[in-house]
């Protein structure tokens, strides 16, 4: 039979019931009413004789308080836990990781509908694997992995902080993902890019090209960053934190030259490119534009820039995976200077790359040695001996 018991100092009532095993439960019923205590430890026990989870002996409970009260539980709707979850990563995550857990915290909330007000322990293991089967249908299953990570992360806190007394996210499996077809640049394709790229663009592509760093890092460097007498770029990348010294080769340079420098030291290098990313926190909008420079260049397929319901075309169609991005630059660096006979440990050095060889040997990379590798990067800028008349 069930029964109550109050700890001292706390005013809710907590429930004591016997599980089938023989074992006696306690929980608290977040209630201060001992009537509706009582009935709540009464179903908690009969629940349990049906030997149901925790997650639906709550849900029944929270249904049994509804219904007598007229209110919920003290528990939060998975929209008011969102919002107190994403408060506390914004002081614990870098900006551009906040910026993404808020995007995917959103999209479940539109997901769930008018769900989203509902206590979070309402949302069921079916509903997440649900929201992954419907991403991974309109993106890919990587994307739809990636994003499900997030909410399991969300309600492994909401777990911690005693609200859920599950991960239902934690019971869905990520998908098959296909292996990632991205490849480098050959020398007659980034020709036909420079060929086509003008303006701010024409000045990323050159960082991309000639240092290997992210789209992310490039398009946040200031003039500050910028040491005009020893010609190198110095700057703490935004997804490790390492701190990057990078000789710029002469194309870079005369870029630059070309610039109006401007008076404020921590004005961006490119401001338009800076400001979309400022105004979206994330670099998204920039790799469609990198995308349809590559389409102008002949390179790829423009995407579509409108959704097409009847054909399933368009944004909402899955997108499917291209070889070539921003990201290939990187990779086309660390071809071009591996070819080119530079020491693994500078290669990773200059790319940003952590290894056990750096570690292992003690290697310090200097700027003349990196500045000896970027020398063997081809000036693509120059026209090719072939088209010279």
């Amino acid at each position: 039979m069930a029964f109550l018991r109050r700890q001292r100092g706390s005013q809710f009532w907590i429930g004591c019931f016997r599980l089938p095993d023989g074992r006696r439960a306690n929980r608290s019923t977040r209630c201060t009413d001992r009537k509706m205590a009582i009935k709540i430890a009464q179903s908690w026990e009969e629940v349990a004789e049906t030997r149901a989870t925790e997650t639906q002996a709550r849900k029944v409970v929270s249904d049994i308080y509804r219904q007598v009260s007229g209110r919920h539980l003290l528990i939060p709707s998975f929209e008011s836990y969102r919002d107190q979850w994403l408060q506390r990563k914004q002081a614990e995550v870098k900006p551009v990781t906040y910026a993404h857990y808020k995007s995917v915290a959103a999209a479940f909330v539109h997901f769930l509908g008018k769900r989203a007000a509902e206590p979070i322990h309402y949302v069921e293991t079916a509903d997440v694997a649900r929201w992954r089967d419907e991403l991974a249908s309109r993106t890919s299953a990587k994307n739809a992995n990636n994003r499900l990570k997030v909410l399991r992360c969300l309600f492994q806190s909401a777990w911690r902080d005693g609200i859920s007394l599950d991960n239902p996210a934690a019971k869905v499996r990520t998908l098959r993902a296909e292996p990632s077809t991205r490849r480098a640049f050959t020398q007659d394709e980034l020709r036909a890019i420079f060929r086509v790229a003008t303006g701010e663009w024409r000045g990323i592509i050159f960082f991309g090209l000639y240092t290997g760093q992210r789209l992310a890092d490039i398009v946040k460097l200031t003039w500050a960053n910028f040491d005009p007498e020893a010609g190198v770029v110095r700057f703490t990348t935004n997804k490790t934190g390492r701190h990057q010294a990078i000789p710029l080769a002469p194309p870079v340079l005369t870029y630059i030259s070309e610039l109006a420098v401007s008076d404020e030291p921590n004005a961006p290098i490119f401001p338009q490119a800076w400001a979309t990313v400022q105004r979206q926190g994330r670099t998204a909008s920039l790799s469609n534009q990198f995308h349809g420079i590559m389409a102008s260049a002949g390179l790829v397929e423009a995407r579509p820039t409108r959704h097409v319901a009847t054909t399933n075309t368009g944004r909402a169609a899955t997108r499917a995976a291209n070889p070539l991005s921003f990201h290939s630059l990187r990779h086309t660096t660390t071809s071009m200077l591996k070819m080119s006979g530079v020491p693994e440990a500078v290669v990773r050095d200059i790319i940003g790359h952590d290894s056990e060889l750096i570690s292992r040997l003690y290697t310090h990379v200097g700027d003349d040695m990196k500045r000896q590798a970027i020398v063997h990067l081809p000036d693509f800028t120059a026209q090719p001996a072939s088209q010279v008349a």
